[in-house]
Order: structure tokens, then sequence, then C-alpha cells
């Protein structure tokens, strides 16, 4: 018994180091095929843990950044400190299907931007020749988590801008499943709304807590509790949509809280 678990101790430990240099040249490929931008990714900065999440295997990869092309060079289109996904790493060992577990986002940076001449910088998917077997990709998230980020959609031709500051969102769930029960907490230090060149917000606040169950075969959606306030004005909101052949139908209820509505 001793021996086994000595040897089930090595290997947790040995393999994710065997597997780290084809997993970062694996992806190197991929984004050379699919993607017309040039993606930093330091080989020192990616990180194999059996342990962080265990059975999941978590792959951590540090000082990520995605830049922009042609027009767009010199921007920065994503970045962040940390990108780390939890998967199941001894069905993906053994040829089983890939399974995403959890994910967590360190510092992102988020730029998407639209040029008055209709360009975007998120437009940079490579059409594909030829269409090779995908691998089984399964989205089972039950985990997630953003922490400090910044978000900006700055459309020049629509004369739109969206920022989003210090952004720190959290939730679980079981994403991926026909019947989804999700709970978030989305907590944005300021956010500032320029819409047709008309400034609505400026270093505003939100924070908004969410428990949804979703049944994507009926396509009815039921808010169990959903709580939203801007600066010192809060609201709530239970109840149930549907989406039918006829209609959307729905019985929803607001509520103001703390606020004299």
């Amino acid at each position: 018994m001793g021996s086994l678990f000595l040897l089930f101790l090595l290997a947790s430990l040995a393999l994710p180091y065997l597997l780290k240099d084809r997993i970062h040249k694996a992806v190197q490929e991929n984004v050379a095929q699919r993607l017309n931008a040039r993606v930093e990714m330091d080989p020192a900065k990616l990180h194999l843990s059996l342990w962080r999440n265990f059975p999941n295997l978590t792959i951590a990869q540090g000082d990520l950044r995605v830049l922009g092309k042609g027009v767009f060079r010199g921007d920065t289109l994503f970045s962040a400190k940390e990108l780390s996904l939890s998967v199941n790493f001894w069905s993906m060992l053994f040829g089983g299907e890939l399974s995403v577990k959890a994910f967590y986002l360190d510092q992102p940076r988020i730029l998407a931007k639209k040029l008055a001449s209709g360009q975007a910088n998120w437009d940079i998917l490579l059409p594909q020749k030829e269409k090779k077997p995908a691998q089984n990709l399964a989205i089972n998230i039950r985990r997630w988590q953003i922490r400090d980020g910044y978000i900006v959609y700055d459309d020049r031709q629509a004369r739109h801008l969206v920022a989003l500051e210090q952004i720190n969102h959290r939730g679980r769930g079981n994403l991926g499943q026909p019947i989804a029960e999700l709970f978030t907490q989305t907590d944005i230090k300021h956010y500032r709304l320029v819409w047709a060149g008309q400034s609505y917000f400026e270093r505003q606040s939100l924070a908004l807590t969410l428990d949804l169950k979703a049944e994507q075969p009926a396509q009815k959606y039921t808010f169990k509790k959903m709580q939203c306030r801007f600066n010192d004005f809060a609201l709530g909101l239970e109840g149930w949509m549907q989406n039918k052949k006829e209609g959307l139908e729905m019985d929803v209820r607001f509520k103001g809280r703390g606020n004299g509505i």
C-alpha cells in the first residue's frame, strides 16, 4: 500500500513537468494557426500542478499578452497577470474527453476597439483551409473568478465608450449542463458610459448578485435572487422568463431596497 502511494506521489510530481514543454508547444502552434495576433507566453512562467485543485490538473500561465497587428499594432488586446485553468488530467492523459472544470483570471486587461472605418481589433481569427477533427472538449466549469479586471469597449464608428475598472467577479455552478444552477457576485468600483457621443455615467459604482436557474431545453430562466446596486440605489428582481413559440413569457417582480420604492 505504501509503495503504491509513493509511486502515485512521484508520478503526480513528475508528470506535470514532463508535459510542460509539450503543452506550451501545442498552444503556440494552435495560436499561430488560428490567430492573426502576436501572443506572448513566457514558458518560464507556465506552471502545472496536480495539488492546487486535486485531482484536476491546474495549468497557470503568468504574464500573458495578446498584441494587435497591422492598424492595431501597438495595442494590447488582452493581458493578464495570470490565467489558470483546471482540467480533468487523468481522463485527458488516457485519451478521454478534455473537460475544463475551473478558471481564474488575475488582473485581466481587455481592450475592444472599433475604428471609424469599421475595423475591429477582435477580428483576429484566421480562416481555416481544412477542418481538422476537434478534440473532445467539454465546458463543465464549476468555479470561476476574476480579480481586479479592467475592460474597455471603444467604438469610434458609433461613438460609444464603455469602461469598467477594478472588476472583481466570482461564481460557481454547473456550466455546460442542460439545466444549470449559477450563483455569481460582481463588483465594479468605477464604470463610465458614453453613448453616441453623449456621456451618461462617469466613475459610478456597480454591484450585482445573481442566483439563476437556466433550463436550456425549455429555454426558461428563473431568477431565484437578483440584487443590483448602482451607487446608493439598490434594486431586487425575482421571477422567471421563458422563450416560447408564441413569444416571451415572464413573471417578474421588482423590489426597491433601501431607497423608498
